[in-house]
């Protein structure tokens, strides 16, 4: 949990308890199956589910953004080609196996 910012942190919390939310309504829809509370309910479970989804994605992002603003420009990987032929460096000769 080190190198977090606190509002990655604080979104995990939100959507952790967002997610927990979403359980218990979910789990009183279930209880409560064929009345007039079912469909107020279910519509609740789904607000937190999507609503603990989206806090997770934005704490992500801001963690992803965090890293690539921090980051270093990467070193090309191709050493500069010479002009021409004879620059180039000789190749080691090695020993022959008898």
């Amino acid at each position: 949990m080190k190198n977090r910012s606190f509002a990655s942190f604080a979104l995990d919390l939100f959507g952790l308890v967002a997610l927990v939310g979403a359980a218990f309504a979910l789990a009183a829809a279930l209880r409560y199956a064929a009345t007039a509370a079912e469909p107020v309910l279910l519509s609740a479970f789904t607000y937190g589910l999507f609503t603990a989804v989206c806090a997770f994605l934005v704490a992500r992002s801001l963690e992803l953004g965090r890293v690539f603003r921090a980051a270093r420009p990467a070193a090309p990987m191709l050493a500069p080609l010479a002009d021409n032929v004879e620059s180039l460096a000789e190749r080691k000769q090695l020993p022959r196996a008898a």
